[in-house]
């Protein structure tokens, strides 16, 4: 059996990784803003139709979508020439995997199936498309406003689709040109050679690596022999020292069903299981911020989760008890249910792109809001799925796993049905396995309890329902609980104590903090694996330029060790930035039991000129960033 039925899209998805850029001007005319809104818009879902299952009616409605998307797009770009958000829209309709079938319905119930898509693709649809592209391709590129990232990101589209009608069409039967992929890929590396910012390293070494493994691993299908294949890695590997490196880190990764599909000694007995948990391996480069870019990699990535779940239902009983099987339920349930579970693909990416794209911070707000509400979720497939589980057999996997899983769904639940019962009942689960001291139940309580201490609303609790809980944390026994639920009150107590704290720096010297007192002083706790942190630093620049001729100052406070050291000055470099940056690593454990913040990042203070804490954490949590700290300088500044 071809390997192309083993594991089918193991990397291709590593392709369509987020690309950052900078958000276009929006048009003033109120007719081309109507037709954009209807553009953006998904559209109304068809009814399902009869004997269709709830999967091949959410791929059926994902093609549909996409087809009005890419025809409103079409009309869009002739008739409002001027406009640059056509740009945005074809950045998005290239990663729209236009699959073209005769039959969607027929292409959907495939979807749901193991292996490629084999439905009859419409020709006159597809070589419409690709005899209008070329042009729109040629006025984006040459447009002087578009930026290296959004290329880029237009050529990620472009490698993932040939890719992927690469595979589909040597499943029908047709033949494939394996050395124009070959070449395409080069070209890219030729044009990309490096990645952008420190930020973007682990983004660009995905793409490179992934298409290095695709092309391998799917060599059969590419009709690609190993001569062919050798020349390519050594053209690819000398095109730069990056990615040289994206290649040799695959090699050397470890994973050994990996290598032996790439060296072809993988026994593939059982091929149809390893192409269902292999083929939905999605790495996220978190720091981009282009809305089409999280649209599309949370689209995609939904689309992954949903069809490894289906399919992996259909095969549960195919392989028996096997390591596959074990294996799949564990990803599973490892997934986010919110994912696995949404009514409509689009709708979900949509909300997602607004709450952590660009924009107004109402609308993200509003965005974030709704998806931590269970917008979006379709509650009759979650209950066939507990349905599901309840006939998997006991002991298959870590009882913790499950306990985690459940108060996840429980979490969705009670925002959707409005109760907590659920979640009450997987608390006290969780609690009872903590004293039967069944492993890891510590840990898991542990978040747990922090979670709940900092934000009933996550659990459906009130105020004082959480408080209730939480009062009979103490009597498990368990000092480091208690002394969880102690770090509010250390936290508290900064409001009226100043904070007594001192560390040496990245560059040799000393800091205390006593020494800036009569400033507004913000702490950001952080290290080298924090997205989030890095996300951050350019709103607190802004901010910094802003206030800082009324007294404002920022601190550093890194919490790596001393080997992370040439990664956090490149950091620092990359950024820019020219406040002091602390060496924390000594005070990092006694900071953490103190305050109960279970080595979470980042982590904010703001203290007031009175060395006092003015802001804390949470309240960043909840504004963000910007209006968080904007809002508390505002308060301080009023206030004097």
């Amino acid at each position: 059996m071809k390997r192309i039925q083993s594991i089918y899209i193991l990397s291709l998805a590593l392709v369509t990784l987020v690309a950052c850029g900078d958000e276009r001007p929006e048009s003033d005319s109120t007719t081309s803003d109507s037709a954009w809104a209807d553009l953006m818009s998904d559209g109304e879902m068809t009814a399902a139709l009869p004997g269709e299952s709830r999967f091949e009616h959410l791929m059926r409605d994902v093609e549909i979508t996409n087809q009005r998307r890419r025809e409103l797009g079409r009309a869009f770009w002739r008739e409002y020439p001027d406009d640059p958000r056509r740009y945005r829209w074809l950045m998005r309709a290239v990663h729209l995997e236009p699959y073209y079938p005769q039959d969607v319905k027929d292409w959907a119930m495939r979807e749901a199936r193991p292996g490629p898509n084999t439905a009859a693709v419409d020709v006159d649809a597809r070589a419409e498309w690709e005899a209008a592209y070329p042009a729109m391709r040629e006025a984006f590129w040459r447009d002087p406003n578009t930026t290296e990232r959004e290329r880029r990101y237009l050529r990620d589209g472009e490698l993932l689709n040939r890719l992927k009608n690469a595979l589909e069409a040597d499943a029908r039967g047709e033949s494939v040109d394996g050395q124009g992929v070959l070449d395409d890929i080069l070209a890219y590396a030729h044009r990309f050679p490096h990645s952008f910012e420190p930020s973007d390293d682990v983004g660009y070494t995905s793409r490179i690596s992934g298409l290095w493994k695709s092309v391998h691993i799917h060599a059969d299908a590419l009709e690609l022999n190993r001569d062919e294949l050798d020349a390519f890695t050594e053209a690819l590997a000398g095109v730069s020292d990056v990615t040289g490196e994206a290649i040799a880190r695959v090699l050397s990764n470890g994973n050994e069903e990996l290598q032996r599909l790439l060296d072809g000694t993988a026994d593939l007995s059982e091929a149809e299981w390893p192409w269902v948990y292999l083929r939905n391996e999605i790495k996220w480069d978190s720091t981009g911020h282009v809305s089409e870019g999280i649209y599309i990699i949370t689209y995609q990535r939904m689309i992954g989760i949903l069809r490894n779940l289906e399919v992996g239902k259909l095969l549960w009983e195919e392989v028996g008890n096997s390591e596959f099987r074990t294996d799949w339920y564990l990803r599973m349930l490892r997934r986010s249910p919110g994912d696995l579970f949404t009514q409509r693909v689009a709708g979900r990416a949509g909300l997602a792109a607004k709450a952590w794209g660009p924009g107004d911070k109402d609308t993200r707000d509003t965005a974030a809001a709704k998806l931590e509400n269970g917008a979006n979720i379709n509650l009759k497939s979650l209950d066939e799925w507990r349905i599901w589980r309840e006939a998997v057999p006991q002991g298959l996997v870590d009882p913790i796993l499950e306990v985690r899983y459940d108060l996840l769904l429980t979490q969705i639940e009670c925002k959707v049905k409005g109760n907590n019962a659920g979640m009450k009942r997987a608390l006290n689960e969780l609690r009872d396995l903590y004293r039967s001291e069944v492993e890891h139940a510590d840990n898991l309580l542990y978040s747990t309890v922090r979670d709940l201490r900092d934000s009933p609303r996550r659990y459906c609790f009130s105020e004082e329902e959480a408080e209730a809980f939480l009062s009979a944390v103490p009597a498990l026994g368990n000092e480091r609980l208690t002394a969880l639920i102690r770090g509010p009150l250390a936290v508290r107590a900064l409001r009226s104590t100043p904070f007594d704290f001192s560390s040496p720096t990245w560059s040799g010297g000393e800091f205390e903090l006593a020494e800036l007192q009569g400033k507004i002083v913000l702490f950001q706790f952080w290290d080298t694996n924090c997205a989030a942190c890095f996300a951050a630093i350019p709103t607190i620049q802004e901010i910094h330029a802003t206030y800082r001729d009324r007294g404002f100052e920022v601190v550093s406070v890194n919490v790596d060790d001393e080997d992370r050291g040439p990664y956090v000055e490149r950091i620092r470099e990359g950024y820019d930035f020219d406040w002091p940056l602390l060496k924390a690593y000594e005070q990092w454990p006694d900071l953490n039991e103190r305050f109960g913040w279970g080595h979470q990042l980042p982590q904010y203070m703001l203290f007031d000129r009175d060395g006092l804490l003015a802001a804390y954490t949470p309240e960043f949590a909840d504004l963000g960033i910007r209006g968080a700290l904007q809002n508390s300088l505002d308060e301080i500044l009023a206030a004097e």
